[in-house]
Formats: C-alpha cells, sequence, structure tokens
C-alpha cells in the first residue's frame, strides 16, 4: 500500500497497468527484480520531490567559473535542446558533441559529473512531465566533427552514467536514438558504449553518417525545420541550457 501511495503521486498520466509494464519489460527475468526496480525508482523520485523538474536550469545547475556560469560551459561542450515533437507525437531531446566537446576540460574547470548528471536527470524529468508520463522520446546525438582524442575515460564515464540513470530510472522511455554525423572512429568506441546497452535498447539505435545518410531517414520520421539551424533547420539552441 505505501510504494502503492508513491507510485500514484509520481505516475501522472500513466495508468498503473502501463507503468507495471514497463518495469516487467525492463527485467523480465523475475517479477521480484522488477518489483524492486520500481522501489529503487520511487526512492529515487521522493528523493527528487515532485517539483524538481520544476526547478529552472541555473538553479539545477548552479555556481560560476570566473564569471561565467557553470551552465553556460557545460552548454559550451554539450550543446543540449528539446526541438518539438516527431511524426508519432514524441518529443525530440538533441545533444551535441563537436570539436571543442572536451568532459575533462570542463571536470576540471569544476563542472563535476554529479551536476552533468544532475541536470540531465532534470532534462528528462521535465520532458517527461510535457508527456504527462506517458508515451516515449527520440534522442538525436549530433557528434559530427567529435574528435577522438576528447572521447578519454572522463567521456566514457559520463556516458556510462547517463546510460545507467536511463536504465535504471526510465525503462521503456526510449522509442529511437539517431546518432548522426558519425566518424568512422566511433566504431572503435562504439564496441565498449554498445556493451553497456540491453539487446533491446541496441536494437533502438542508429549509427548514421552524413547529412546523405541521415536526412531522409530523420525526413521519414519527423520535419527537419525542428533540427538546429546548423543542421538546416529552424531551431536555435540556446547557450544558457533548455527553458533558457
Amino acid at each position: 500500500p505505501e510504494l502503492l501511495a508513491v507510485v500514484d503521486q509520481f505516475r501522472g498520466g500513466e495508468s498503473l497497468r502501463a507503468l507495471c509494464v514497463r518495469f516487467t519489460r525492463a527485467r523480465p527475468q523475475s517479477l521480484d527484480a522488477a518489483f524492486h526496480m520500481l522501489s529503487s525508482d520511487m526512492e529515487y523520485r521522493k528523493d527528487r520531490s515532485v517539483g524538481f523538474a520544476r526547478m529552472t536550469a541555473e538553479e539545477v545547475m548552479p555556481g560560476e567559473i570566473a564569471g561565467v556560469s557553470l551552465l553556460q560551459e557545460y552548454c559550451k561542450h554539450l550543446p543540449n535542446a528539446v526541438l518539438g515533437r516527431d511524426m508519432e507525437g514524441r518529443p525530440v531531446m538533441y545533444r551535441r558533441f563537436h570539436v571543442g566537446t572536451c568532459l575533462s576540460d570542463l571536470v576540471k574547470s569544476g563542472v563535476s559529473l554529479e551536476n552533468i548528471a544532475r541536470y540531465n536527470a532534470w532534462v528528462l524529468e521535465g520532458v517527461l512531465e510535457s508527456m504527462g508520463q506517458k508515451g516515449q522520446w527520440t534522442i538525436i546525438c549530433d557528434i559530427g566533427g567529435f574528435l577522438a582524442r576528447n572521447c578519454d575515460s572522463t567521456m566514457l564515464n559520463f556516458i556510462h552514467k547517463l546510460g545507467a540513470l536511463d536504465a535504471a530510472h526510465y525503462p521503456e522511455r526510449l522509442g529511437q536514438c539517431f546518432i548522426i554525423n558519425a566518424p568512422s572512429v566511433l566504431s572503435f568506441f562504439w564496441r565498449a558504449i554498445s556493451s553497456w546497452m540491453d539487446a533491446k535498447t541496441r536494437q533502438k539505435v542508429s549509427i548514421l553518417g552524413g547529412p546523405k545518410d541521415w536526412q531522409p531517414i530523420l525526413a521519414a520520421k519527423l520535419d527537419l525545420q525542428i533540427l538546429p539551424d546548423h543542421l538546416g533547420g529552424a531551431a536555435a539552441v540556446s547557450g544558457r541550457g533548455i527553458g533558457a
């Protein structure tokens, strides 16, 4: 009864049946494993409170480095946005890893991986609220110009943290993930990164090269005008974070 009361507090517009289906699909080996996962997720949500998603980006990642906010410093390295909806009505989240992306430098400057994970959890919670806690989302990761030398232990740790966060607290939320403008060197790192995913998640990830590869595929899924302007769309990605 206590767990059910917490579930009712946080499930929003998602039916109890749909919520239980998500967790049993994520832990098909046993109902006990699914129950434990659900219990852990509810504890996670209680710790963050109902109002977590309604905080501002600056409240989620406060502080400054030499007069520049930690949030701006993070967004300089990892521009990100919620672009709109795809043709199935799923929210489309966007992250860009570019030639200037160096998380080791970012961490050395004072932005911890814990702060980064908290910010990304806040983004996901905000998207969930916009969805009424129902359905799935689409993710676009633009890695054009990303340099192999920047994919060090800090970057891999960051990717692992985000993957663990998604797996533990957002089961069955990913509809599709498109990795676009992927350089050939990605195959070297993908072997390690994909090993952290379950088979079902790996099947939802599409690795695509340049515009000739990704444009027709994305055009079948969404209006290309919702993409950032450097990809030929009409969206401007803020340097101060989502909602800024």
